[in-house]
């Protein structure tokens, strides 16, 4: 992931605060973040990070035992263990599947398959920010309010248009949650996430 809940795609280890610019890297570039070693992930693949759409399987199960502990530290330690399986299967048919869209798809699971409830999944949403399906960019901060529904844009507006990308957002969060579990469920294709929607289409 990146922004404030960047670490490690490699090893999934947090960043450090501090911003460097070292001397490997061409002038003008952006500054990095070194990864830290902690209780989870010991060894460290890349020495600098921002951050990255697409993490391995293995940073994003240290990302969600660590943000367990974090956020979540009295729920069924169980829990671990079922988003890693999860995971896995996300990352399966094809490994572009964006972070935060991942990480939906991965609440949806363990709310639909392993039977947790939306109220014991809340912690998960404050450790990802949606980005633009479009740029991957930020999306706007005060959703703007029509017709008594929420809709968010683009920050940037990369697609010139001022649209709102709510639908493609779930558009991807849904193909992401279908393409991996098809064939594991052996059922038809979800239309709606429940963690999202209060029914399913």
């Amino acid at each position: 992931m990146r922004g404030k809940h960047a670490f490690c795609p490699s090893s999934g280890a947090l960043l450090a605060d501090e911003r460097e610019r070292p001397q490997e890297y061409r002038p003008g570039a952006s500054p990095v973040r070194a990864p830290e070693p902690d209780e989870i992930n010991e060894i460290l693949i890349e020495p600098y990070s921002r951050g990255a759409n697409h993490s391995s399987a293995s940073a994003l199960v240290g990302y969600f035992r660590r943000m367990r502990k974090r956020h979540a530290p009295e729920a069924d330690p169980t829990i671990a263990r079922q988003a890693a399986l999860a995971i896995q299967r996300l990352k399966e048919p094809e490994d572009d599947v964006h972070d935060d869209y991942l990480w939906y798809a991965l609440a949806e699971r363990l709310h639909r398959h392993d039977d947790y409830t939306q109220d014991a999944l809340d912690w998960l949403w404050q450790c990802v920010e949606l980005s633009c399906p479009h740029c991957f960019g930020p999306i706007t901060d005060e959703p703007v309010i029509v017709e008594d529904a929420v809709h968010s844009k683009c920050a940037i507006n990369c697609t010139d248009d001022n649209r709102y990308v709510d639908d493609e957002i779930r558009e991807r969060m849904l193909e992401a949650y279908n393409e991996a579990f098809r064939r594991a469920d052996g059922r038809r294709d979800i239309e709606a996430l429940l963690v999202l929607d209060e029914d399913d289409e």
